[in-house]
């Protein structure tokens, strides 16, 4: 602000006859308003958003600890940011700023880069509107209007091959199952495979086993990070 002072004042006295005020008009028409830019998930390089940007995100909760997250900042070519501003008007959303919670309105201290993650603990559409204004007043904005998804039960596949016909070991693949909320940050994190009644725990999507001759039941369920279950599905194994 200071530089800006001089610079007006230099341009006054060498204005002449040209009055404070005019001189303060022309450079007001000249001034920009400061624009924001965004980089998310999906993005490679910096975006400028439009007015609105509408997106998805999983519910939150304590297992998942899921938001919408993104890095912004706001750049003013007069270098005369004034303030930048969060809101959000509804009380079942929040956001985090550089690790912080708000659930109404924030001043980001820091006018260059921040980390911003909205987040819902219910299903629905969440709006939020950042605002950066300069010295002269002069504002533009940008609202983030978020589809919070309830969480979808993931779905398990389940292969069984022979590895060694001689040693009856097979290997139990479970690397097809899916997290139908990939797109938005669902994962697979839990395989629970049983065999004969023997259950086993595991994070890994394929295991070996040695059977017996004869009859055998192999299952299969998987756990996202929900702490959601899928359904149990069965494969009949004849060993001969």
């Amino acid at each position: 602000m200071k530089k800006l002072i001089k610079f007006l004042a230099i341009i006054i006295i060498a204005g002449g006859l040209t009055s404070c005020d005019d001189k303060i008009r022309e450079l007001e028409e000249l001034n920009k308003a400061p624009e924001f830019q965004f980089f998310r998930k999906s993005s490679v390089n910096w975006e400028i958003p439009s007015k609105v940007i509408e997106d998805s995100a999983k519910v939150w909760n304590q297992s998942n600890n899921a938001s919408y997250a993104a890095i912004l900042r706001v750049m003013d070519v007069n270098n005369n940011i004034s303030k930048i501003n969060i809101f959000s008007n509804n009380p079942d959303v929040s956001f985090f700023v550089n690790d912080n919670t708000y659930y109404s309105n924030y001043e980001v201290a820091d006018n260059e880069e921040f980390n911003v993650a909205f987040r819902a603990n219910g299903s629905g559409v969440g709006e939020f509107r950042l605002s950066a204004s300069d010295d002269f007043g002069k504002a533009n904005d940008v609202r983030f209007r978020i589809e919070f998804r309830d969480n979808k039960l993931p779905i398990p596949r389940l292969e069984v091959v022979l590895v060694n016909g001689t040693t009856k070991n097979y290997q139990l693949k479970g690397q097809n199952s899916f997290d139908r909320d990939k797109a938005i940050g669902g994962a697979i994190v839990e395989y629970e495979f049983v065999i004969d009644n023997i259950v086993i725990h595991t994070s890994q999507p394929n295991i070996n086993h040695i059977f017996t001759l004869g009859q055998h039941s192999v299952k299969l369920r998987v756990k996202d990070n929900d702490n959601a279950w899928s359904q149990q599905i069965e494969y009949n194994l004849n060993v001969t």
